[in-house]
């Protein structure tokens, strides 16, 4: 008797030369297997809608077309909705995070501190004695799913704090922009992998979790980072969950000495690795640490995860963590770029720096390839930012990088590195991540000013876009930086799925389309 899978092979190329031979379409469509993975999917998870971080391939380019250009709270909203429907004495820290889109869900993660914690009424947000000592004491977290058509509320699911025992930050200190809630969750179409961390204040210590959550908002797993690595976070914890294969990847950076690289089993929460960062050859540099997100890319076949550390640019292997290849280079906190056979990583703080190299030399890399660097950002920029820097990253769309920096966007050639323009954008996001599409468009984008402008080297303005969603704002929002409090919420980054954005404010989920 023929094994069964035998029988079925024979079977369907039996049919399928009777097909050929007859031409029947009708057959031809009956037998039309499942369209094949791409080879970037088969390494990093879905394709379609916004799944990630920074969208499909986690550079921020999305290849639709046809998107809104103009909008306000009274034009192209098709629905807006309530984050935080809550008591009085509750108050949200505000979200850096993103939200993630898959067919017809929207996932959202938020963080609150827990009633009771403030004296009301909240003038100073005094606290209520005893101070708490834990962050389960402070915070609660939690992943929320949306309708995509309407918004409506489908369910929220509460992920339980880790176990560090110092509580922070506390609206005043100075800090109060470490949120619990900064990481974007990730979805491989099964479940969602959200994370949630920071640390305290007064002697720098910090907890972070990662849970998986099915589509029914039930926890398969969650792990405690505490439990597994030394030291402490540093500032927040602010690296995005990354998917590779059934591995959920993040680098975890740890203050006064570096970090790790850390993956877990997708279905069991399993620690496969947790790998320390490696300590770079150069004087004056600690660690590798850095509090971006890693890129997926594939160098000639090769799966790779770029990421832009504090010292340098770099290669993952995602197997093992380990670093494959570092140039020297100054950054740490925006996401590496790539497009058109070449990766780009860069930040600006003190000043602004960078490196791009050629794509297809990155399989082969090794060691410290910094003499490979193909150009590097202008280093005489005036950086009007804070302390902080520019917590944003570009987008590399047809052969040119766009990024903010200093409130102005610079155009650059991505071949070369030659500057093509840089045209001043008053309250240009300094944190929310612009986005690429298919006609050409390039939104920097967030839920207070959006700029749209038009690909290509030279300036043209499309579209100002003022949305403004800051209403609960508490006065001490970044109270302590030099340039004063800041107004609107730039501080969420865009996601995109049929023809529509969605994006966080301080207090509302917003759908933008036509």
């Amino acid at each position: 008797m023929l094994d069964s899978h035998v029988l079925n092979q024979t079977l369907r190329v039996l049919l399928t030369t009777c097909v050929i031979l007859a031409g029947g379409s009708a057959a031809s469509e009956a037998l039309a297997a499942k369209p094949a993975k791409s080879e970037f999917e088969a390494f990093f998870g879905p394709q379609t809608d916004w799944p990630r971080y920074r969208g499909p391939q986690g550079n921020g380019v999305a290849e639709q077309k046809g998107l809104p250009v103009k909008w306000s709270k009274k034009e192209n909203i098709l629905w807006s909705v309530d984050l935080f429907q809550q008591p009085k004495d509750i108050y949200p820290l505000y979200p850096y995070t993103s939200p993630i889109v898959y067919k017809d869900k929207i996932f959202v993660t938020l963080a609150t501190y827990k009633p009771g914690i403030f004296v009301e009424p909240p003038k100073n947000f005094k606290l209520k004695d005893p101070k708490p000592a834990t962050f389960a004491e402070l915070a609660e977290f939690k992943l929320v799913c949306f309708n995509k058509s309407d918004g409506r509320k489908l369910w929220e699911t509460f992920i339980e704090p880790g176990e560090g025992w110092e509580a922070g930050p506390l609206p005043g200190d100075h800090g109060d922009e470490c949120s619990f809630d900064v990481t974007t969750p990730c979805t491989d179409g099964e479940r969602v992998y959200v994370a949630f961390g920071g640390r305290g204040m007064e002697k720098n210590l910090g907890e972070g979790v990662l849970a998986a959550v099915d589509y029914s908002g039930k926890v398969v797993w969650r792990q405690d980072f505490t439990k597994m690595i030394k030291g402490t976070f540093e500032y927040n914890l602010s690296t995005s969950p990354v998917l590779y294969k059934n591995t959920i990847v993040m680098v975890l950076t740890v203050g006064n000495g570096g970090g790790y690289t850390v993956a877990f089993d997708s279905k069991t929460g399993t620690l496969k690795y947790c790998d320390p960062r490696p300590v770079p050859p150069w004087p004056g540099r600690k660690h590798m640490g850095g509090h971006s997100t890693p890129t997926p890319v594939l160098a000639n076949g090769t799966p790779l995860l770029l990421y832009n550390a504090i010292a340098s640019v770099e290669g993952i292997n995602p197997e093992d963590g380990k670093v494959v290849w570092f140039a020297k280079s100054g950054g740490g906190s925006s996401s590496m770029v790539h497009g058109g056979g070449i990766v780009y990583g860069d930040y600006a703080s003190t000043k602004w720096s960078g490196a791009a190299l050629a794509l297809d030399t990155l399989a082969a890399a090794k060691g410290d390839i910094t003499s490979a660097v193909k150009w590097r950002p202008p280093t005489d920029v005036s950086i009007a930012n804070d302390d902080l820097g520019e917590l944003s990253s570009p987008v590399l769309y047809g052969g040119y990088v766009y990024r903010a920096v200093g409130g102005k966007v610079y155009c650059t050639e991505a071949a070369t590195g030659k500057v093509l323009y840089a045209e001043k954008l008053p309250s240009i996001s300094w944190i929310a991540n612009p986005i690429a599409t298919g006609d050409g468009l390039i939104y920097f984008a967030s839920s207070y000013m959006t700029y749209v402008l038009k690909a290509g080297p030279t300036f043209e303005l499309v579209a100002t876009n003022e949305l403004d969603d800051g209403e609960f704002a508490p006065a001490f929002l970044h109270s302590w930086r030099p340039n004063g409090p800041r107004h609107g919420y730039p501080y969420s980054s865009f996601a995109v799925s049929e023809g529509k954005f969605f994006v966080l404010g301080s207090n509302k989920l917003w759908c933008v389309g036509k």
